[in-house]
């Protein structure tokens, strides 16, 4: 078996699959991998791919395929390209935490304005001496923005700011320990049905709703939105659920 160049991981896929005599098409069509995907990961374009797990699983699935040592691969990977960084549940969060810190009111910016600017105005008058009093009628600066009430408390409550609507996005990796069959639909879509080899994974994104079939839930670890469940049940078992973007979905 060819060793890993762990150096460059997106350099030894392209040589491993030149020497082979291998189209990026073809193996697309062997890995069940897009071709757009294989490109990005021979140029270490993993940004395109999505979430960490989904390219590390693609990336040892497609090393596995070229014979290179894809456990090899996929530690690297993880050494020098995987962080802290948030899953899109994660960051759908912060940004609702965002959405809903209330801004600071615009009745008390006018009111600490209206006092600087009075405060200056008599530090003027007494630097110039006394000068034509306003009339309460033309004294403008000492009357609070209409929406204020004599207390200085706004009249009424500011409105709560509704997040704009986010894409939901649900990605299952299911890793074989052995062979077993599988059945995945993505959004209603039937996206793959078939036996699965040991030592071979898939992955499958979809944007609401996936729903795995597994025969031998043993033979099978499922990792779902980055988070890894381990094997889907015992030897023999028959195995059947449903995952959206926050995991299970239970039946109503």
């Amino acid at each position: 078996m060819p060793h890993a160049t762990t150096a460059d991981i997106g350099a030894t896929l392209r040589a491993a699959r030149e020497d082979l005599g291998i189209s990026v098409e073809e193996a697309a069509w062997r890995t069940r991998i897009k071709p757009d995907y294989l490109r990005a990961l021979e140029g270490e374009r993993f940004e395109e791919i999505g979430h960490h797990a989904v390219a590390r699983g693609h990336l040892h699935t497609y090393a596995r395929y070229l014979g290179l040592e894809a456990d090899a691969l996929a530690q690297e990977y993880r050494r020098r390209f995987e962080y802290s960084e948030p899953s899109p549940i994660e960051r759908l969060n912060e940004q609702v935490k965002e959405s809903r810190r209330p801004p600071k009111p615009k009745w008390l910016i006018a009111a600490l304005v209206s006092s600087v600017v009075l405060v200056a105005a008599a530090l003027t008058g007494v630097i110039r001496g006394p000068g034509p009093q306003l009339t309460p009628a033309g004294n403008a600066l000492a009357t609070l923005p209409a929406s204020t009430e004599a207390t200085g408390r706004p009249t009424a409550q500011a409105s709560a700011v509704v997040p704009p609507p986010q894409t939901s996005l649900v990605t299952i990796v299911v890793v074989a320990q052995g062979r077993s069959w599988l059945r995945a639909m993505v959004d209603g879509t039937l996206e793959f049905e078939g036996i699965v080899a040991a030592g071979t994974s898939k992955t499958f994104d979809g944007t609401e709703q996936i729903d795995i079939a597994i025969g031998n839930a043993g033979a099978m670890r499922l990792i779902v939105n980055g988070t890894d469940l381990g094997p889907a049940g015992r030897a023999g078992q028959v195995y059947r659920a449903s995952f959206g973007p926050r995991g299970e979905i239970k039946p109503q």
